[in-house]
C-alpha cells in the first residue's frame, strides 16, 4: 500500500512543511519510561496524520489517556476521570497545570461522549501540544516533589 498525504491537510503543501508545524516539545528526560514511550507514540502518530488525517484523533485519544494516567499516578487513584484528576490538581496548588489540562477535558468529554452535542472544538494539533507540555510540567514536579 503506497501512502499518499492528504491533498487538503491544513494547508500544508509538503511533509517537510507539515513536519516543521508540528513543533511537539521534546520529552522531559526523568518523565518514567512507560510514560514517555506513550507519548513518543503519539509523536509518531501525529507525524502521520499528514498521510491519513485519522491518525490525529488516535493521537489525541492516546494523550488523554496518558495525560489521565500520569496526573492519577501523581495524585492517588481518586477521583476518577479526567476532570475529576484536574480539579485535584487545583487543589493541591497546581494552577498552571490544571488550567492547561482543563482545556482539555471538553475536548475529552466530546470525543467520548458525541452524543452529548458539546461545545468544543479541535485546532490542529494544539491539543497534542498541550499535552506534551502538561506531561513535562508533571514529570518535573514527580522528580521535585513526588506524589501531592
Amino acid at each position: 500500500m503506497k501512502l499518499e498525504p492528504h491533498s487538503l491537510f491544513m494547508g500544508h503543501e509538503s511533509w517537510e512543511v507539515y513536519q516543521d508545524s508540528l513543533q511537539l516539545p521534546p520529552l522531559d528526560e526523568g518523565m518514567a519510561v512507560d510514560v514517555r514511550e506513550r507519548l513518543e507514540l503519539v509523536r509518531k502518530l501525529a507525524h502521520f496524520g499528514y498521510f491519513e488525517y485519522e491518525f490525529i484523533d488516535v493521537a489525541l485519544d492516546r494523550g488523554l489517556m496518558t495525560l489521565e494516567l500520569m496526573l492519577r499516578r501523581a495524585l492517588g487513584d481518586k477521583p476518577k476521570g479526567l476532570r475529576g484528576l484536574v480539579a485535584r490538581a487545583k487543589a493541591v496548588g497546581w494552577h498552571d497545570i490544571a488550567k492547561r489540562a482543563d482545556t482539555l477535558v471538553e475536548i475529552r468529554n466530546g470525543y467520548a461522549h458525541p452524543d452529548r452535542n458539546l461545545q468544543w472544538s479541535v485546532v490542529g494539533l494544539m491539543p497534542i501540544r498541550v499535552i506534551f507540555e502538561v506531561a513535562n510540567d508533571l514529570a518535573r514536579l514527580d522528580q521535585t516533589s513526588g506524589p501531592a
